[in-house]
């Protein structure tokens, strides 16, 4: 669903799913470059930046930090969309994720300033629950709603 909705999108020029593993986001440390494989991204068509997507259902806190920390290494990044499942008690919430990415990008951003460039205003965080999931309709409509496609 989310693939359909980004490639409807007409600020994006490109959309690429996780399953297309023929073209990974290179991002470069110091000594080496490394593949990153976001859930969906896409460039833009005006600025040809990119919007990474991430969809956090049965991920750890610890895959979500690594999330975070790869997305905000993408030299061009402009957005990172999260979208939370929430389907019981303990599952990802907005709040959580919030101060989940918060916490990170502080703490990216004292010891790199070069990222300063990723700010919680370029965080977007929708939450789905169960009633989506149920119905395509609903959850298009949701996503529709909360990433502003």
């Amino acid at each position: 669903m989310l693939k359909e909705l980004a490639e409807g999108y007409h600020h994006y020029s490109k959309v690429v799913p996780y399953l297309d593993k023929r073209e990974p986001i290179k991002i470069a440390f110091e000594t080496f470059t490394i593949d990153y494989y976001p859930d969906l991204w896409a460039v833009t068509k005006r600025l040809k930046k990119i919007d990474v997507y991430e969809v956090w259902n049965t991920e750890s806190e610890d895959q979500a930090i690594a999330d975070i920390y790869l997305s905000a290494k993408i030299p061009n990044l402009l957005n990172i969309c999260i979208v939370c499942v929430k389907t019981r008690s303990d599952s990802w919430t907005k709040e959580h994720a919030k101060n989940i990415i918060v916490t990170v990008l502080k703490d990216l951003e004292a010891g790199n300033p070069s990222l300063k460039s990723v700010r919680v205003g370029h965080v977007f965080i929708a939450e789905v629950g169960r009633n989506e999931l149920k119905d395509d309709k609903k959850l298009r409509e949701s996503l529709t709603r909360q990433f502003e496609f």
